[in-house]
């Protein structure tokens, strides 16, 4: 049965004489922050503004037709602290719930016994004091690109207008800062509540310290975004961590231009790194790069994969909020299913994609096969080479392909391709002597399954 408009386009659509008929669908315009500066940000929307490409952006403002954020989410940002004085940002601080009310946040007491003296606003992990306030910038610019306020008529429009910002302040004024201070700041934030971890920095020293903190994090259920790093170079034989820890919990962002390429600076690898976000063009300051907050309630303009790192944040906080239900492998999941493919980016990003934004808020999560079980593993010296007998259980109730992942106890990281049980991976002997780690995931065209856990092969 047909009624109203439907039964006259049918009606309409039987006549010969009727090329065709269709509804008269209305259009409307996209979320049009009223900041100050937003005509800035063309990674967000990119108007051809700075010279660059058309759309070479995340589809923010379509994203916002839908949703802006929660008050809910907690994103941790570890960096050089940030100015949360700053009036763009001011309204989405996180306040430590155990340190404020009644004074509490000034009493010179740990009132929540988690180690740390009025801790209200985060902690500052360089000078161990509660005020992790900025003394570079680079934090702040990061923070804006995450979680600045939206639509007050003020400065610029973070991804995730509404969330809460915890500043753990792990760099000093230079930039630099040490594992442990890091790896302290993901404790604190695992325990303090945040969602999702933002780290735009990087080293290529390999840290078993902190790989075990990332973990812990992960067993926690909290993502952490990491930076590729700037040095041009390939991630997958060149490691940069913590983005290059193979962790699921880590997702690695690389930089893009305001074309929508590879920006010159940035790290890159086909499995180490997993989507690209806007970063900039070049080093300098000018409108091609990152329009954000800056010391003293200012902005400037920066580039690199620190800048292209929290727009990913952002959108996992975004997503969090908009889907409480959900945890962060499935935000995972939809961040990189959702991608805008990019030719420019084929063979330098897991996903050779670009973050959509839109795309992501709009994204139907798949059903996830069950991951593999019973992995076991054993290790055999064949000339050359070494033979690597690896079997498991196929719990996916379905027809699924098969990918075997090794990591080293030096941090080497590979993928190897498989297609079924049982399988033979062969391993050159210059690959160096030491302990392996494999894990398996199986993958269906309906979604991937979380890995089969760690099993351990000894090489000599």
């Amino acid at each position: 049965a047909f009624l109203g408009t439907d039964r006259a386009i049918h009606g309409l659509s039987t006549d010969n004489n009727v090329e065709y008929a269709e509804k008269n669908h209305i259009f409307s315009t996209s979320l049009t922050p009223d900041d100050t500066y937003y005509s800035y940000q063309w990674g967000l929307h990119n108007t051809g503004q700075s010279g660059g490409t058309s759309d070479a952006d995340i589809d923010a403002p379509e994203a916002w037709e839908t949703f802006t954020g929660s008050s809910d989410i907690n994103m941790a940002i570890l960096d050089t602290g940030f100015d949360y004085n700053h009036t763009d940002l001011q309204s989405n601080i996180w306040e430590n719930p155990g340190e404020t009310g009644d004074g509490k946040e000034t009493d010179s007491t740990d009132n929540d016994g988690n180690g740390y003296v009025d801790d209200w606003r985060g902690w500052d992990f360089v000078n161990s004091d509660n005020s992790p306030l900025d003394d570079n910038g680079h934090g702040t610019h990061v923070a804006g690109i995450a979680g600045a306020e939206g639509d007050n008529n003020t400065g610029v429009a973070g991804v995730c207008w509404n969330s809460k910002l915890m500043a753990l302040k792990v760099l000093n004024a230079n930039g630099s800062g040490s594992t442990a201070t890091i790896i302290s700041a993901i404790d604190y934030a695992i325990e303090a509540g945040a969602q999702v971890i933002n780290a735009s920095f990087s080293s290529n020293e390999y840290s078993s310290s902190l790989y075990e903190a990332v973990n812990q994090a992960q067993e926690d259920w909290v993502p952490i975004i990491c930076a590729a790093s700037n040095y041009a170079t390939n991630n997958n034989t060149n490691p940069y961590y913590p983005a290059s820890f193979d962790l699921d919990n880590i997702i690695a962002v690389l930089a893009t231009d305001h074309n929508d390429a590879l920006s010159s600076f940035s790290n890159y690898g086909s499995y180490s790194v997993d989507l690209g976000a806007p970063g900039g063009a070049d080093t300098t300051q000018s409108s091609c790069n990152i329009f954000s907050s800056v010391l003293s309630s200012s902005y400037l303009f920066k580039a690199g994969t620190s800048m292209a790192t929290p727009f990913v944040t952002g959108a996992v906080a975004l997503i969090l909020g908009q889907r409480p239900t959900i945890d962060w492998w499935q935000a995972k999941t939809i961040i990189l299913k959702s991608v805008d493919y990019k030719s420019a980016l084929a063979g330098y990003a897991r996903t050779s994609g670009r973050l959509n934004l839109n795309s992501a808020v709009n994204y139907t999560t798949p059903v996830l096969p069950a991951a593999p079980t019973d992995l076991a593993g054993s290790a055999t010296r064949d000339g050359y080479f070494y033979d690597i007998e690896l079997t498991w259980t196929d719990n996916s109730n379905n027809e699924s392909g098969f990918k075997i992942y090794m990591r080293s106890s030096t941090g080497v990281y590979s993928e190897l391709d498989s297609t079924g049980q049982n399988v033979t991976a062969y391993l050159l002997d210059d690959v160096g002597s030491g302990t392996y780690y494999f894990y398996v995931r199986a993958y269906r065209t309906d979604g991937e399954s979380i890995k089969s856990n760690n099993v351990t092969v000894h090489t000599y």
